[in-house]
Formats: structure tokens, C-alpha cells, sequence
């Protein structure tokens, strides 16, 4: 076969038996080749029309207030909840798993630290995936079952500046806002049961002690 002459692709059934496993194998190795450079592809596409969508101001500068009411205003009852559990669960657990006599300063920095970096970014994040994702993802598929992104390009608005744009840039701007007040809130509450959680595991490990002297 010359260079650059036409191909035709052959089912692997006919290839001789010993040669099927072989070929069969480096196709399906070709297929996954394909595929992920064909996502890595769409979504190079994607990124590039979010690029040329932030041009358009007058499109997405209207709706990105209103999605930063959605994705942050909405979502601060919910926050507020997750982190008061957090604060309280967390003044508990630290206490229960240091040694007996520990400092309060000690167990407030350890609490800091553990809210501040790990428990409160994690737990707001996870918060506004399961809250806010899952409401972008059925309004934006309703809106391609009934044809609403197709009327907006037929209405001369760009869909990606419509739709992709503000809530882009309101979770950018929301996020960390919500995390800040979350660490805020279970910081607080925090500091409020932790004398609670002293006075209790201090009383629990007095009468420990007691319970198993006692004659049987």
C-alpha cells in the first residue's frame, strides 16, 4: 500500500483468528485516544467562547447580579446551618480526641485551623454543588427541551454570554464569600461550646474511673 492511498477500514472478524485480539485491542486503544481529545477539543472550543463572550457586557451584566442573588443570597440559610453543626461537632470531637488537661488555646487553634483550611471551604463547596449545581443543570436542560436557548439565538443573544458567562462569574465572586461567613458561623459557635465541651469531657472522664472501681 502506497503512501496516502485510500484506506478501508476492515472489520476485525475479518482478520485471520490470530491476529484479531492484537487488532481489536489497538482500536479500542485508538477509540479512547479519540474520544479524550475530542473532549479535550469541545471544551478548548467552550473556553474560548466564554472568552468571547465576556465582550458582550450588556448580555451577561444584568444577569449576573441576579445569579449572584441565586448562588449566594439564597444559599446563606443553608450555609449558616451546615456550619453551626460544623462548629458544634467540632468543639466535641477535638476535645474528646486530645489527652485529658489539654489548654483551651490549644484546642481553639487546632479548631481553627481544621474549620479554616479543610472542614469549611470543603463543606460550602459541597453545599452549593449539591444546591446550586443541581439547579443550573435542570434549568439549563429545560431550556434546550423547550427551545428557550434556541429562541435566544434566534433573538440575536449569544446563549454562552446568556447563560454560561453570569453564573461563571457569580460563583467566582460568591463562593468565597459564603466561605468566609461559614467559617465565620462555625467559628463562633465554636468558641461558645467549647467551655461546654470542657466542663462535659471533663465530667465523663471522672466518672469513668469510678464506674470501673466499683465492685462487680
Amino acid at each position: 500500500m502506497t503512501f496516502g492511498a485510500h484506506y478501508e477500514h476492515r472489520p476485525t472478524e475479518t482478520y485471520p483468528v490470530m491476529q484479531r485480539t492484537g487488532i481489536k485491542f489497538f482500536r479500542n486503544v485508538a477509540q479512547v485516544g479519540r474520544g479524550i481529545f475530542a473532549g479535550i477539543g469541545q471544551r478548548g472550543f467552550f473556553m474560548r467562547d466564554i472568552g468571547r463572550a465576556f465582550t458582550e457586557l450588556e448580555t451577561w451584566g444584568g444577569e449576573t447580579i441576579r445569579q449572584m442573588r441565586n448562588i449566594g443570597v439564597d444559599s446563606v440559610p443553608l450555609v449558616v446551618i451546615v456550619a453551626r453543626f460544623l462548629g458544634a461537632v467540632t468543639a466535641f470531637q477535638a476535645f474528646y480526641q486530645l489527652f485529658a488537661g489539654v489548654q483551651l488555646s490549644v484546642l481553639g487553634l487546632l479548631v481553627r485551623g481544621s474549620i479554616v483550611l479543610e472542614l469549611g471551604p470543603l463543606l460550602t463547596a459541597l453545599v452549593l454543588t449539591g444546591r446550586v449545581g443541581a439547579r443550573m443543570t435542570a434549568e439549563i436542560g429545560t431550556m434546550r427541551v423547550t427551545e428557550q436557548i434556541d429562541a435566544l439565538e434566534t433573538l440575536a443573544y449569544d446563549p454562552i454570554a446568556f447563560l454560561v458567562v453570569p453564573r461563571l462569574l457569580a460563583a467566582l465572586v460568591m463562593l468565597p464569600i459564603l466561605t468566609i461567613i461559614a467559617n465565620a458561623t462555625a467559628i463562633v459557635l465554636n468558641r461558645l461550646l467549647t467551655p461546654d465541651a470542657f466542663t462535659e469531657q471533663i465530667r465523663l472522664r471522672q466518672v469513668r474511673p469510678a464506674e470501673s472501681s466499683r465492685p462487680s
